[in-house]
């Protein structure tokens, strides 16, 4: 089984591990160079050496005078074509994640008729709708209202085209708008992780609280909000100490993890744990997210099976901090619910026997979910006035197809009617 060619905070290269620990002969190719240094495995074939080395190089042309960037892009495309030709002889099934493949989803089509299993599993911005995404649209991207409009063209053109050859699709609901088949929910199938990941037991303070906050992008994950409570919760007289790790290695990560009384995820997030918050969840130590979707959540998860943090609307941080830091015994009992959950519910070897699950076609409906009945509207990384903004100045320019729910009237409505205050 081949799995990649991306990284995405440790999962693809996990979820290997985790085949080939139930008897898969699994291989996860990373083409990039991750910036947070997550483990991944050292490769002895000539293709996947080839295609890594042509990557860096084109990587390192940008910038560079336009024939030389010619050539890189020439080499990196050959490599690529290698990679490929060696992995269809290789393997049986691809998990392909991003929604990246080897070239730029044009093999598809020769995957399918080589009848390869083809799985994608898809993140967040690679699926989410640009114009409720701060990947995108926070202020300091720079991204005009028509280069959302054409961002959002372009997303929702690749995912149709991957919907045509994919034997399944895995995703998370509150970013599957643009999707139009049933899509397997990415919380029935979860993330890889285990408590073997934590070297020690975490600490619990007694006196001063040591609070964690690690964002991969700041301005998405509210980081700014984050640090003023925590600064005015200080300036009260409470003992809090807000640890913000940022562009550090993971292992620095998962170090201070263990360090801390509970971590503070984002503030406007659209996944109930995403990865942070389970590595902190497989290491004992209970996470606060943030996020506007704990309604729609609560909805789509009447049995109670979302992911044990701390959730709380994004004007809620305050109380959801206070709780954490003043209530101790509340404290532990999340610790000990947010660990249990991923060592049975994620287990790595569990995670590993749904994708073969869904590789043999045997995916139970109670896993599947209609994206026609996606209603959430906020998305990720931006405050409810930006959205509410940003939805309206694309509707006056373009008007509601630009929004690429055509085949969604009652979503398109809604999006209309937040755009207007309704």
């Amino acid at each position: 089984m081949f799995v990649g060619p991306v990284e995405i905070a440790g999962y693809y290269g996990r979820l290997a591990a985790a085949l080939n620990g139930i008897g898969v002969d699994a291989v996860s190719v990373d083409l990039g160079e991750h910036r947070f240094h997550y483990g991944r495995a050292e490769h002895d074939g000539f293709w996947i050496k080839a295609a890594m080395r042509a990557e860096r190089g084109w990587t390192a042309s940008r910038g560079r005078p336009a024939p030389l960037r010619l050539h890189r892009w020439l080499a990196r495309v050959a490599a690529r074509v290698g990679l490929l030709a060696w992995a269809v002889t290789r393997f049986d099934a691809f998990i392909f994640g991003y929604g990246t493949t080897l070239l730029f989803t044009r093999e598809l089509a020769l995957l399918r008729l080589l009848r390869k299993r083809l799985v994608f599993v898809f993140n967040g911005s690679d699926a989410r709708p640009p114009y409720i995404d701060g990947a995108d649209m926070a202020a300091s991207r720079g991204t005009t209202i028509d280069d959302c409009i054409r961002l959002a063209r372009r997303k929702k053109a690749l995912i149709r085209r991957i919907e045509r050859y994919a034997d399944a699709i895995v995703s998370l609901p509150t970013f599957s708008h643009f999707f139009e088949r049933p899509v397997v929910d990415y919380l029935r199938i979860g993330t890889p992780w285990s408590s073997a990941d934590a070297s020690t037991d975490p600490a619990d303070g007694d006196e001063e609280i040591r609070i964690l906050h690690s964002p991969s992008d700041p301005e998405v994950k509210g980081s700014d909000l984050i640090r003023a409570i925590v600064e005015a919760m200080r300036a009260a007289g409470q003992p809090l100490r807000l640890v913000e790790l940022r562009d550090v290695p993971n292992k620095a990560v998962r170090a201070e993890i263990a360090r801390a009384d509970f971590v503070v995820d984002q503030a406007f997030s659209d996944t109930p744990m995403a990865v942070f918050a389970a590595e902190a969840a497989a290491a004992g130590v209970p996470a606060i997210v943030g996020s506007y979707a704990w309604p729609e959540l609560r909805r789509l998860y009447p049995d109670k099976s979302l992911p044990p943090v701390e959730g709380c609307h994004p004007d809620e941080l305050t109380a959801a901090i206070q709780r954490l830091s003043s209530d101790r015994e509340h404290r532990l009992a999340l610790r000990k619910r947010a660990r249990a959950f991923v060592e049975t519910e994620w287990a790595p070897e569990k995670v590993a026997e749904r994708y073969l699950t869904i590789l043999r076609g045997e995916t139970p409906e109670s896993w599947l979910f209609d994206p026609k009945e996606v209603r959430y509207l906020h998305g990720v990384g931006l405050p409810e006035e930006r959205t509410r903004e940003i939805v309206g100045a694309i509707l006056l320019r373009a008007g509601r197809e630009a929004l690429q729910l055509t085949d969604k009237p009652v979503l398109e409505q809604a999006f209309v009617d937040f755009a207007n205050g309704r």
